[in-house]
């Protein structure tokens, strides 16, 4: 289970950064307008992502990726399976599969970007997860918590805005920012160095950031460790 484990977050770090086009900073208004391909078009365009995702597993992914075509065709079936039940060009393909993936009609703000859209998708998948695990009511929780009061949700954006894009994106960069998010918790957080830098260009970027996220350093070795908790 653990070796499956690292192998999904190595395909994570490989992939998450990866943009079939630029349009992070793309407004929602001007994506919704667009109509749906036909299917030839569809098809070569898939052809371009393909090809396009599985250059960037080989280079910028992690080496421990032994079949970077393997794993862009499993991300990729996903993007097919999802795609697959849009509706007439009638409806938005922008807005079906934004409502597909999560959102609600209603929380779907024009003036956006698509990065902010994305941010607000993955934080109310989460938000689902606790009012279902809570018996909250779900309306009432989405507009009551926003994505800036929660901790984790302000140190994962942070990393993912701020943090250096190395050159090969390893699987272990995804714990650490799963680990980094204890550090509101503790006294000190202990990181290696590249990730160190990465919490200290957040920290001059996000005011929130560096106001939750306490000390954060770096040890020579795991005994520099032990030897602070008994000086502590």
């Amino acid at each position: 289970m653990l070796a499956a484990r690292q192998e999904r977050a190595r395909e994570i770090a490989a992939i998450s950064r990866w943009r079939g086009s630029n349009i992070d900073d793309s407004l929602i208004a001007d994506l919704v307008g667009q109509p749906a391909r036909n299917p030839e078009e569809a098809i070569r365009v898939f052809q371009v992502l393909r090809s396009s995702l599985v250059r960037e597993i080989a280079v910028r992914g992690d080496k421990r990726i032994t079949d970077p075509k393997a794993s862009a065709d499993a991300f990729l079936a996903d993007v097919v399976r999802d795609g697959w039940p849009l509706k007439g060009e009638d409806q938005s393909p922008t807005n079906q599969l934004l409502v597909g993936a999560g959102l609600d009609p209603e929380d779907i703000d024009p003036s956006a970007t698509f990065a902010e859209t994305m941010n607000l998708l993955t934080f109310h998948k989460r938000l689902r997860i606790v009012a279902q695990a809570s018996s909250l009511p779900w309306a009432e929780l989405k507009r009551t918590v926003t994505r800036r009061q929660l901790p984790v949700a302000v140190i994962e954006e942070c990393m993912r805005a701020y943090a250096h894009d190395q050159p090969e994106r390893k699987g272990s960069e995804l714990n650490d920012t799963h680990l980094l998010c204890l550090a509101p918790y503790a006294d000190v957080t202990y990181v290696d160095r590249r990730t160190l830098e990465s919490v200290r260009r957040a920290k001059r970027k996000d005011a929130i950031f560096d106001q939750i996220v306490g000390r954060v350093a770096r040890a020579g070795s795991y005994a520099d460790i032990a030897a602070a908790l008994t000086a502590a």
